[in-house]
């Protein structure tokens, strides 16, 4: 249907969500795809809450949804996903990898540092959780929060959090752009609804960032209008 130009309706993506979880992976990657997402994730939000979904790549393929997915941005639904981050975070490490990267785009900064701080212990005892904590780093560079955020990623004495940090840091102080790194930040993500992988939108936020910007990356929104017209990815900082 989708190869064919047809739109499959919500409910029917909802209904195997619900009900068909061999089916949960490709019916949440093309729900992403809907105008009506807020509604969407009200129905199932309300289906993560009650622990109906309790595997590992539930959490994951629901994480994806969110952060390629476009949403209004509306009170109720940032306290859904408040609500989504809390649950995924009290669900092991691969729930609260998922909560990080979802509050770094819904939520502020603010209760994002908190959700750091509060599993700092779970974090710096896990490989990927250290690199998805310093994986945010571009919410936090040239902000008031940067000290306070640097002082978490140094607490958890991971080297590779280090090394993605400094990654960051180089993309927002460099005066150029390697080839093949430009290469890949102007490439559209074409599979994607917004035609953006969301680990692209957090280095593009760390270019953003850079004094010489304009001059390094002059194309950036016109490449990527989603950064801009997705009040998230806006808010962000682009």
């Amino acid at each position: 249907m989708h190869e064919c130009g047809c739109v499959i309706p919500d409910g029917d993506l909802i209904w195997l969500i619900k009900n068909t979880p061999a089916m949960r992976s490709t019916a949440l990657r093309y729900l992403a795809y809907s105008n009506s997402n807020n509604s969407a994730f009200s129905e199932l939000s309300d289906f993560v809450l009650k622990s109906i979904f309790v595997d590992d790549a539930s959490f994951v393929e629901i994480t994806g949804y969110l952060l390629h997915g476009r949403f209004r941005r509306i009170d109720k639904l940032i306290r859904q996903v408040r609500d989504f981050c809390r649950t995924a975070s009290q669900r092991g490490g691969v729930g609260l990898h998922g909560a990080i990267f979802v509050a770094s785009k819904f939520l502020p900064k603010e209760e994002l540092m908190s959700m750091l701080i509060d599993n700092i212990g779970k974090i710096s005892e896990d490989f990927w959780l250290c690199r998805a904590a310093a994986g945010v780093s571009p919410c936090f560079i040239h902000t008031p929060d940067f000290g306070k955020f640097h002082d978490i990623i140094s607490r958890l004495e991971s080297e590779d959090a280090h090394s993605v940090s400094k990654y960051f840091m180089n993309l927002a102080d460099d005066p150029q752009l390697s080839p093949s790194l430009k290469a890949y930040l102007t490439a559209s993500n074409d599979s994607y609804p917004q035609k953006l992988y969301f680990p692209k939108v957090l280095s593009l936020l760390a270019i953003s960032k850079n004094r010489d910007a304009k001059n390094i990356f002059p194309q950036m929104h016109a490449l990527h209008p989603a950064l801009r017209s997705d009040p998230f990815y806006r808010q962000m900082g682009f």
